[in-house]
């Protein structure tokens, strides 16, 4: 079966990738080419504005080849994964709500020491395939016809002192360590669970409302969206991210909900470095446990509260203000920043 979709090689900012090879290959043995997009100001996972519109069909391809230099590294890679058809087929002919796929577009990341994401992508949704380990060829003595005569070292070196931004990136911010992407990408089994409680102050604790509470009073919860650090989001609204699922550590997550007329959306900031040893702490060496990631919201005290929870724990894992931050809307209007709020300007959009 063969379908339409766009395709997408991003390499991450840091790798400063020269790349001599980006091959899509179907089981016919017929090749497409990857489109290459900037590695400038996009987020790891993000290929906008880099879209191509092609109006050819094809099938799903069975085996990826790339081959890289990653001049920030001083190595070259090579890349020839094999991939499953029938799984991309299937998720391609996903719909949402019985009726518009989901996904049309493939993408591709290269992060740093040789590691590549494969992503599927939509406008509402991004979901990880596979992570991936290139192999190093630096010492093979393979070709590259980007190297124009010159050593891997040298060609590396003249590269760097032509690009004033990778020179500026190592600078500020160097190489992240090895296993930085590993961490990033690490997938863990969750759901979200919104509260819509209220605060008691006077006893310290999390109060659910009264059931006789009139309909205009009570709370209702209308979504949950999410993006993650791992480059994957969900914006489908269709409930599912409230059953058991894998996904990489949330960056942000928007919880809407209604009170009689008055709207609201909630959104809370998760640091990535500071959400590591919680989730250590929490899942220990067994990422597949199911865990219930709380989020607990009183919009009249102004108080958030997001939490690590699974069986055999005492009390929530509290996740506290150096790893997130949040802002909320109240129909449309800003009504509530954390006191450590500092995200750049509209974030949250």
């Amino acid at each position: 079966m063969n379908y339409q979709y766009q395709t997408s090689l991003i390499p991450d900012r840091s790798t400063a990738a020269y790349i001599s090879e980006r091959k899509l290959v179907f089981n016919d043995l017929t090749e497409r080419a990857l489109e290459v997009g900037s590695s400038g100001k996009e987020k790891w996972g993000e290929v906008f504005p880099m879209y191509v519109h092609d109006d050819n069909a094809f099938s799903m391809p069975s085996q990826i080849k790339l081959k890289w230099i990653s001049v920030t590294e001083g190595l070259c890679y090579s890349l020839d994964e094999a991939v499953d058809v029938a799984f991309l087929e299937k998720c391609w002919n996903e719909r949402h709500n019985g009726k518009d796929g989901i996904y049309d577009f493939l993408a591709l990341g290269i992060a740093p020491y040789g590691k590549v994401a494969i992503w599927i992508r939509g406008y509402s949704k991004q979901r990880l395939i596979k992570w991936v380990a290139a192999k190093d060829i630096s010492q093979i003595g393979e070709q590259l016809p980007y190297l124009y005569g010159l050593d891997l070292s040298e060609f590396c070196k003249v590269a760097i002192q032509n690009d004033e931004d990778t020179q500026r990136i190592l600078k500020e911010e160097g190489l992240p360590d090895e296993h930085y992407f590993d961490r990033l990408m690490q997938q863990f089994t969750y759901r979200f669970v919104p509260l819509l409680r209220w605060w008691n102050e006077e006893a310290q604790e999390w109060w659910e409302y009264d059931e006789e509470m009139e309909g205009d009073e009570m709370p209702t919860l209308d979504f949950v969206e999410v993006k993650c650090h791992d480059g994957t989001f969900d914006r489908l609204r269709d409930g599912s991210l409230l059953n058991y699922h894998e996904a990489g550590k949330p960056s942000r997550v928007c919880v809407g909900w209604h009170v009689g007329k008055r709207e609201y959306s909630a959104y809370f900031f998760f640091s990535h470095d500071e959400l590591v040893p919680l989730f250590r702490t929490c899942y220990g060496a067994h990422p597949e446990t199911k865990v219930d990631f709380l989020l607990q919201i009183d919009p009249e005290n102004d108080k958030y509260e997001p939490a690590l929870f699974r069986y055999g724990m005492k009390e929530p894992l509290a996740i506290g203000d150096d790893a997130c931050q949040v802002l909320v809307f109240r129909n449309k209007f800003e009504c509530y920043r954390s006191p450590n709020y500092s995200q750049p300007k509209g974030a949250w959009r």
